[in-house]
């Protein structure tokens, strides 16, 4: 009996140590991270822990929804993970949550999606899914493309969806806000939003600690930047209507200048935050390698370390190696092709049944002071790369130690 109890003790411990050097080693790989190359993590494709659904349940029109179907990404500056959340339209029925934790490498299901999905849309338009009794059950938000407008909020610790976009099945929208507890894991609505509608965007300012959105860029009644105060939830409108930003572009915010540069549609536009009472955003000329201009939903996110912007589209060019890096004092965009031994692909195109968009999937992420990448496609790998301290790309194969995380917490 002391025997087996030392062999199982002994299992254990074996077990512990190996988990141990497998979590070193996969901080170890983004720490070490040679500047200047694109990363691939291994074995970090999602479809490995996608919900399955039993057999004959229909949950979309698609067999393999990419990522979800035109679904946006956001960090998790508490728990140093991004989130995915999406779905919606006649695509996906899922509701569930994804996580990619920096620190592991892997991703992991939040939870599982609602049991009921209204396939007939009876109750769609309140923006959740039916309890038992059929009636709206404000714990399952619908499934919906959530493009930009999904966002981890460090000031309330949630995850919220800031309006509903193309819901399940029937593409219905409200003005719903649902947040997301990690800790109690329910959801809670908030009031609703003041604006969204289209490919509505919502950023996060750590200075103020409010959340901007843009709603639906075309219309004459929606089409405003409003500003959110998470902790009052209280919303106050900060631009006209429409505001000139075009829709399918992509936003960031520049946290030392406190402005959103908005890059896409053959344009580059900045909202100064500094300013005070209703904004303007102002057409700023490009100037450099400019392809990047023409991107249409492509990812967008401003490194606060070394004071750029950064952009990747997948298919400006036919050139998924390359990414823009911009710089904000004179708008000078430098297309650098990144090397490393495997590269992203292009997102799925609309017309070959792909989502035609990153969004928030290409992200920032400060506590590696790298640049994550998460692609439209189920079964690839997550991608990382890193700019060195100048900003500028030296030769391939130079690393870079990364410094110590630095959290908002509340």
């Amino acid at each position: 009996m002391k025997l087996i109890r030392l062999t199982i003790y002994g299992l254990y411990t074996l077990c512990t140590i190996c988990s141990l050097y497998t979590t070193a080693f996969a901080q170890n790989a983004l720490d070490s991270l040679a500047v200047g190359e694109w990363f691939e993590v291994p074995n970090s494709a999602v479809r490995k822990v996608i919900y399955q659904y039993p057999a004959g349940t229909y949950f979309g029109n698609t067999s393999d929804m990419r990522f979800l179907t035109e679904s946006g990404g956001s960090y998790d500056t508490l728990r140093d993970r991004m989130i995915v959340w999406g779905g919606g339209h006649g695509d996906y029925a899922g509701n569930e949550i994804y996580t990619f934790d920096i620190s592991t490498l892997s991703w992991s299901r939040v939870n599982d999606p609602s049991p009921r999905f209204d396939t007939a849309g009876v109750i769609e338009s309140t923006g959740y899914y039916p309890d038992a009794n059929g009636n709206p059950d404000p714990q399952q938000p619908r499934s919906r493309h959530s493009y930009w407008y999904q966002l981890y909020v460090p000031s309330i610790d949630r995850y919220c969806s800031i309006g509903n976009v193309f819901s399940f099945p029937n593409a219905k929208a409200s003005r719903n806000v649902d947040c997301f507890d990690f800790v109690m894991k329910r959801w809670e609505r908030k009031q609703d939003a003041m604006t969204t509608g289209g490919l509505a965007t919502a950023l996060y300012d750590p200075i103020t600690r409010h959340v901007w959105i843009h709603g639906q860029h075309w219309s004459s009644t929606s089409g405003f930047l409003a500003e959110w105060d998470p902790v009052s939830d209280t919303s106050t409108k900060r631009s006209n209507a429409p505001s000139g930003v075009k829709e399918r572009t992509s936003p960031a915010l520049d946290t030392r200048r406190r402005q959103i540069a908005i890059l896409g549609l053959n344009e580059l536009r900045v909202f100064d935050l500094n300013q005070s009472g209703m904004l303007v955003p102002q057409l700023k000329t490009l100037q450099g390698n400019t392809a990047i201009l023409s991107m249409e939903r492509g990812g967008f996110a401003y490194d606060p370390v070394n004071d750029r912007y950064v952009a990747w589209s997948g298919n400006i060019g036919g050139q998924p190696r390359d990414i823009y890096v911009i710089t904000p004092d004179t708008w000078v965009s430098t297309k650098v092709t990144l090397g490393g031994a495997t590269a992203p692909k292009a997102p799925v195109n609309f017309s070959d049944g792909g989502s035609n968009g990153v969004y928030g999937r290409f992200a920032y992420i400060p506590s590696k002071k790298a640049f994550i990448l998460i692609n439209n496609r189920l079964d690839d790998n997550v991608f990382f790369f890193k700019l060195p301290p100048s900003g500028a790309i030296p030769p391939p194969g130079t690393s870079v130690p990364a410094a110590p995380m630095q959290l908002d917490v509340q």
